[in-house]
């Protein structure tokens, strides 16, 4: 069978039999060749070409070994380099080049901390106002209420704190205070041009409200005059007169019972409620140069509000409008007296204002 497969190919007598031996296979080898891209390595000692192309192709890849191999030998050589050299250093120059690292990193935080911290006034201009300066700033701050009263400015002419929220003012004459004034701090305009706008403002030293409250005899009162931003030389637009009268205890812990009004520029009533508060006496220690000493913060919780009139309609005109009311309804308040003798305080509401209040004493008028 082998023999007719052979000669189906066409070799003839591929195959001879051998008497009493066997068969033996008679086939010419050809050497062709190869037309493919194969490439074939033999590693018989006559093959002299083939072991060429073996010794090229080990070289080759020992080429590439060696260039990962002498990256990470240049690694190696480098940390050992440095390893190296600490160890060779004496033990007084190891520890006295460890605390000169930890000085720097300590120096380097302390740095940058004391930049964060330091107070909102920075990058300072002047305006004269009123036989004064308000100092101002391109840039405010989010601070807390207490880091606020410490960046207050004041003099015998005048009061003033920014906040992140507003810029409170309170007017000095004759080392009394007259009158005080909230503007709202946002719209359009940057921080430096509102901060010169209201300037212009107070520069005026006006009162521009007509006046519709009436305080009562033996009661504490506030009247602050409130505005929107400032965008304009002639100041913000005035939003309305907010008015508090109110009793208190001076005990460390008591009630205080509010009267709030609000009333808009057209004498109307935005809202009026009253408002009973629970407060009790925090102490905290206080780093400003005037009041580096242990100073007693109120810490007021709301009881109970019950609102008299609510013009819903003005609400909804000005937003503003909805934002005093919301920050004079937010409950956990803090207050700190500043000038007992002159009864000037620092609220946290608007995340930080100034105020003062008054007793009167000249006429009475009924509660309503």
């Amino acid at each position: 069978m082998i023999r007719r497969k052979f000669e189906s190919f066409g070799i003839l007598n591929g195959i001879n039999t051998i008497s009493r031996v066997g068969y033996m296979l008679r086939l010419e080898v050809n050497i062709s060749q190869d037309t493919s891209n194969h490439s074939y390595i033999s590693s018989e000692p006559h093959d002299d070409e083939a072991r060429l192309d073996l010794c090229a192709l080990e070289q080759q890849l020992r080429g590439e070994e060696s260039l990962d191999n002498t990256t990470n030998r240049n690694k190696r050589v480098r940390r050992y380099y440095i390893f190296s050299c600490w160890q060779y250093l004496s033990m007084p120059v190891r520890v006295w080049l460890l605390f000169s690292l930890i000085g720097f990193v300590t120096a380097i935080t302390y740095y940058y901390n004391e930049k964060y911290h330091e107070h909102t006034f920075r990058d300072l201009a002047h305006k004269k106002i009123v036989n004064g300066n308000i100092l101002y700033t391109k840039d405010v701050k989010n601070f807390s209420f207490l880091e606020n009263t410490m960046n207050m400015l004041h003099d015998q002419n005048y009061w003033m704190m920014v906040s992140k929220d507003a810029v409170s003012y309170i007017h000095m004459r004759d080392g009394k205070p007259e009158w005080q004034k909230l503007f709202f701090i946002g719209g359009q305009r940057s921080l430096i041009e509102q901060m010169q706008c209201i300037v212009e403002h107070l520069n005026d030293a006006v009162v521009d409200f007509a006046t519709v409250t009436k305080p009562v005899r033996g009661m504490d009162y506030i009247r602050s005059y409130i505005y929107s931003p400032c965008e304009s030389k002639k100041g913000g637009e005035g939003l309305g007169e907010l008015f508090i009268r109110y009793t208190q205890f001076p005990d460390k812990a008591g009630i205080m019972i509010q009267n709030v009004s609000f009333i808009n520029m057209d004498q109307k009533t935005v809202f009026k409620f009253k408002k009973v508060s629970e407060y009790h006496a925090d102490f905290t220690k206080m780093s400003y140069v005037e009041y580096n000493r242990t100073k007693k913060v109120k810490h007021v919780k709301i009881k109970s509000i019950m609102f008299s009139e609510l013009n819903q309609r003005l609400l909804q005109s000005n937003p503003l409008y909805a934002r005093v009311l919301e920050e004079l309804t937010t409950d956990d308040k803090y207050i700190l007296t500043l000038d007992n003798e002159h009864k000037i305080n620092a609220d946290s509401t608007f995340q930080g204002m100034l105020y003062f209040d008054n007793i009167y004493n000249e006429s009475v008028w009924g509660l309503d």
